[in-house]
């Protein structure tokens, strides 16, 4: 893992200093991120997000002051596509979420519409919310979820 390839450095003698700074770390780390993930299961998608791009930068990290190549080496290179990658993918899913939740958005304000319209002639309750809404909802909840993820992984990338 990439704890032990941090500690194989010279110098980087983690789990030492982690020991002398704080009691069992990891632990501590584990069970903080396991009580998070007991309070609400959505929470899960986003460590994993946040922990993709720390995984990726610390390994990218690694593979080039291991190569005499430095960023030009193959493993970082490898990293810096895969990375790449991650985010064109996680833009198009962003961009089929959103025109998805256009189509169904669309499709609400023309049942909408067409209730106000039966409802103008004699006929049904002006209060009632369209079916389409409530088959939209996982839709449009999927879809804020994307651009949150988006923006994690963007500023991650920004910042680390």
């Amino acid at each position: 893992a990439l704890i032990e390839r941090l500690d194989a450095r010279p110098g980087g003698d983690l789990t030492e200093s982690s020991a002398s700074a704080a009691p069992d770390f990891r632990g501590v780390a584990f069970e903080e991120a396991r009580g998070l993930l007991k309070k609400d299961k959505s929470v899960e998608r986003f460590l994993s997000e946040i922990g993709w791009v720390y995984l990726n930068r610390g390994e990218s990290y690694l593979a080039r002051a291991d190569s005499r190549f430095g960023s030009f080496g193959l493993q970082a290179l490898c990293l810096r596509l895969r990375r790449g990658g991650r985010e064109v993918s996680q833009q198009a899913n962003t961009a089929k979420l959103a025109l998805r939740s256009y189509m169904k958005l669309r499709t609400i304000v023309n049942e909408a519409d067409e209730q106000a319209g039966t409802g103008a002639d004699g006929g049904g309750d002006e209060d009632e919310l369209p079916a389409s809404l409530t088959d939209a909802l996982p839709t449009f909840m999927e879809t804020f979820w994307s651009l949150t993820a988006h923006d994690i992984t963007g500023t991650l990338n920004k910042v680390v």
